[in-house]
């Protein structure tokens, strides 16, 4: 059975703050590790990776606005001149930033689901996870919709691959809650559109304290039919 939103934020607290442990379609690992040091030389394989994570790390408590290179080569436990030999500047490395949030909820979003049968837990698993994303990675969400870094409506070439996984697997879980009567008749894209529309709302209101995990877990509970 799938768990509760409060159930999964306490059952993952050996994530990082930010990352989010698992794997994406293509066999990444959600979450990679790299440790450096300011020895380590730039053409390292994982220096990308340790750059964006230091990044993603600093955003958290650093708008982008006031992120500088020299703060994350310093983060990362590298020369300062080591992070331009992935990023041209700053702007480049933020939006790098919003296409890495976009792969983590997309494989958090993937996982939630893998290995579940159940129409009606495949939907509820779908939904926690993404009230838990955004509750417990408020930063990386607030990327992931930042218009600037994550235009659905004009998307850049790399996030193309993220935001049709995600399209996909919430058109699957809402057609199967569909043939099994857990969902309105209708268009399945309709359908999936207010269904989202409806989690994100939740989202966000628990962001904002307005209601609690528990409350929006009950919410969503009752969006979907026994």
């Amino acid at each position: 059975m799938s768990r509760s939103v409060s159930e999964v934020s306490a059952g993952e607290g050996s994530a990082d703050a930010e990352g989010v442990v698992g794997r994406d379609v293509a066999g990444h690992d959600a979450v990679d590790t790299a440790q450096g040091s300011a020895s380590t030389p730039y053409h390292h394989g994982n220096l990308r990776q340790a750059l964006l994570d230091a990044a993603l790390e600093l955003l958290v408590e650093t708008p982008a606005t006031r992120l500088s290179l020299r703060q994350v080569a310093r983060a990362a436990g590298v020369s300062h001149g080591a992070p331009y030999h992935h990023f041209a500047d700053k702007d480049a490395l933020v939006a790098a930033c919003g296409t890495e949030s976009l792969r983590r909820l997309a494989a958090h979003q993937h996982d939630s689901v893998a290995g579940q049968d159940d129409p009606r837990e495949r939907l509820l698993a779908f939904g926690r996870a993404y009230l838990d994303f955004a509750v417990r990675r408020p930063s990386l969400f607030a990327l992931v919709f930042d218009p600037e870094l994550c235009d659905p409506a004009d998307p850049k070439p790399e996030n193309i691959p993220y935001l049709t996984q995600l399209d996909t697997e919430l058109a699957e879980v809402v057609a199967e809650g569909q043939r099994a009567g857990l969902l309105p008749a209708g268009p399945t894209e309709e359908i999936a559109h207010a269904l989202w529309g409806t989690v994100h709302g939740l989202a966000l209101l628990v962001s904002a304290g307005h209601l609690s995990a528990a409350q929006a877990e009950a919410a969503l509970v009752t969006v979907v039919r026994d």
